[in-house]
């Protein structure tokens, strides 16, 4: 029953995004929205997890709600002026420098990754690639440390959100697809899959170049490849073959249940430490005692053995009920702001919304702004970087069109 009057209460705030912008991408839609579809389909499936006590739609109505009250006076009052400090046209030679350092880089990479799983457990190559990326690999040697040839991972996201606006060039754009395809391969995230995607669609959508009908039958060939990855890892692993209503119960409502029962308010053993890892991780690189927490929660069983919380988790571990309330105000400042910044004024801000949406997209999975804040920094200013220098710039059809 409190299901389903959380669904509701989703449902009427989705309702109300929709009234104010008349957008399914605006963020006031997305995020009640995205939650009502996770929650509707938690009613549907009935899986067999852990009973959901009250913490869970507690957590979610106040950090909505909040998120609301944050965003709707942040929209309503932010102001699209010129920029005096970003060009309005990129600097060309910065983009072909993105491009051939993540030429160079990003296969080099990868390479040596499958040459290491090939060497030390060619069986199980594309589980092997996954442990390695997240550190739970039982192999000590198993570790590459790639030193500042790392910092070439988020080149080609930002350049494929260049490319899609100002590359006329088919093979430029296709290149830029396949490199974030590599990057993707490299993590074996499915989540990095998904950022390609949403990109693609947004950015063709905001230019009038694709139909809500090519959007969806997009997200369907997504989900069918997302499966087919599931199939080949599950396989590496040695376990039985997930069916499909497995794999929505485990990407899609497992984190449900997760935070329910083993998000506990304010039990965060130092302050702030997951809100503000950012900051411990700084100091600790300085010499601070205090090691940064793991980016990866440890499994919990629910029953079924799952290590996400959703993106209620690092508030309320931190500073309970308060925090989900204040983050949620704060989060929908930043997304307010974002959006109508997004709607009529510089590209940059378009850009940025395209890296943010993704975030808020995969809320129901978990955080990932503060988490993974220097990724999120490293976005920002590669993003900013190609209107910031001054030079050859580069103009595109498409300007009049960003224009409401």
């Amino acid at each position: 029953m409190v299901m389903f009057i959380l669904l509701l209460f989703l449902v009427s705030l989705t309702i109300i995004g929709w009234y104010v912008t008349r957008d399914v991408f605006s963020p006031f839609f997305v995020q009640p929205g995205i939650w009502a579809g996770v929650v509707a389909l938690y009613l549907i499936i009935s899986p067999n997890y852990w009973e959901i006590s009250m913490h869970f739609p507690i957590s979610l109505m106040l950090f909505s709600t909040a998120f609301l009250l944050g965003g709707l006076p942040s929209y309503y009052y932010t102001q699209n002026q010129p920029s005096i400090i970003l060009s309005d046209k990129p600097n060309q030679t910065v983009l072909t420098v993105f491009r051939w350092i993540s030429i160079l880089a990003i296969p080099s990479m990868l390479f040596i990754v499958v040459r290491m799983a090939l060497d030390k457990d060619p069986e199980h190559l594309l589980l092997f690639i996954r442990m390695v990326n997240t550190g739970y690999s039982d192999d000590p040697e198993a570790h590459i440390d790639f030193g500042i040839v790392s910092y070439a991972v988020p080149i080609p996201y930002i350049l494929l959100l260049y490319s899609l606006v100002y590359d006329r060039s088919k093979k430029l754009i296709i290149l830029s697809v396949f490199l974030n395809l590599l990057v993707g391969l490299l993590s074996m995230s499915k989540t990095s899959f998904l950022s390609i995607i949403f990109a693609i669609i947004y950015l063709l959508h905001r230019q009038n170049k694709i139909k809500p009908k090519a959007i969806l039958w997009t997200l369907v060939i997504f989900f069918v490849l997302m499966m087919l990855m599931q199939f080949f890892r599950s396989s590496d692993a040695d376990q039985e073959t997930f069916g499909l209503t497995q794999i929505i119960s485990q990407y899609f409502l497992a984190s449900i249940p997760a935070y329910d029962g083993f998000s506990i308010p304010c039990s965060a053993e130092h302050y702030g430490e997951n809100c503000f890892r950012f900051i411990y991780a700084v100091l600790h690189s300085l010499g601070n005692d205090i090691e940064p927490i793991h980016t990866l929660n440890e499994f919990v069983e629910v029953p079924q053995p799952t290590n996400v919380f959703t993106i209620l988790h690092p508030f309320n571990k931190d500073f309970g009920y308060v925090g989900l309330f204040v983050f949620g105000l704060l989060y929908g400042f930043l997304y307010g702001f974002l959006y109508k910044k997004n709607q009529g004024g510089h590209i940059f801000y378009t850009f940025l919304y395209v890296i943010f949406l993704n975030y808020l997209i995969l809320e129901f999975f978990a955080e990932y702004i503060l988490l993974n804040l220097s990724l999120t920094i490293q976005y920002i200013i590669l993003a900013a970087l190609p209107f910031l220098i001054n030079g050859k710039g580069l103009s595109t059809p498409t300007d009049v069109l960003w224009k409401k």
